[in-house]
Parts: structure tokens; C-alpha cells; sequence
């Protein structure tokens, strides 16, 4: 089950990143990101 999470928790951190990065204002994507985690 943890490691589900940890797996879901990667996903969401690398498409969270990749629409920051593909995006302009990145700074607001990246401080919602742990409010996810």
C-alpha cells in the first residue's frame, strides 16, 4: 500500500513539474505541489 502511494506521489510530482516547466508562472505550480503530497 506505501509503496502505491510513494508511486502516486511520483507521478503527481513529475506531471506537476512538467506543466511548471511547460508554463510560465512555474512558481505557483511548484508551491501547490506539496499541497497534494
Amino acid at each position: 500500500m506505501a509503496r502505491h502511494s510513494i508511486k502516486m506521489i511520483a507521478l503527481l510530482t513529475a506531471f506537476g513539474l512538467t506543466s511548471a516547466v511547460m508554463t510560465g508562472p512555474a512558481a505557483e505550480r511548484i508551491a501547490f505541489i506539496p499541497k497534494l503530497v
